[in-house]
C-alpha cells in the first residue's frame, strides 16, 4: 500500500492546529559522527499521524522499537518511518541480523523486508572533465 503525500500532511497540519510545533534542534558536528549520535536525534513528524491510520506501519514500528528489536539492534541501533510514506527502517550496529529483526515484525505485516549493508567509508569524489 502506499500512503498519499498529501493527505499524511495534511493529517501532520490537522494534527498541530493550535499546537506545538517541533522546531530544529541545535546540532553539534560531534553528533554526526556515529550512529549512537544519530540515533539520539532521530525522530519524524509523520510517526503519530501516518501509524494511528496506516496499521501496518503501527504494527511495524511498535514492533521495531521494542525492548526485543533494541536488543537486536544494540546501543547505537534505531528505527523510524522514512518520509511521510509507508516504509519503516531500522537502522543497527554491524552484528546485527537482519532475519532475526525481520522475524520481530508481525506476520500480518505484508511487507518486504530488505537488509542492506552501510558502507563503513566513503569513496574519494573524483571529478571527471
Amino acid at each position: 500500500f502506499g500512503v498519499p503525500t498529501g493527505d499524511a500532511y495534511r493529517w501532520l497540519e490537522t494534527s498541530r492546529d493550535g499546537g506545538e510545533v517541533r522546531s530544529g534542534l541545535p546540532l553539534h558536528p560531534d553528533a554526526l559522527t556515529s550512529w549512537s549520535g544519530l540515533a539520539a536525534l532521530a525522530h519524524n513528524d509523520f510517526s503519530a499521524v501516518v501509524a494511528a491510520r496506516h496499521e501496518p506501519v503501527r504494527e511495524a514500528l511498535m514492533a521495531l522499537e521494542s525492548a526485543a528489536a533494541r536488543a537486536v539492534l544494540g546501543p547505537e541501533g534505531f528505527a523510524l518511518l522514512c518520509g511521510s510514506g509507508a516504509t519503516v527502517a531500522a537502522v543497527g550496529g554491524e552484528t546485527v541480523r537482519a532475519d532475526s529483526l525481520a522475524a520481530l515484525v508481525p506476520a500480518s505485516v505484508e511487507a518486504r523486508r530488505i537488509a542492506t549493508a552501510t558502507a563503513s567509508r566513503v569513496e574519494e569524489v573524483q571529478v571527471l572533465e
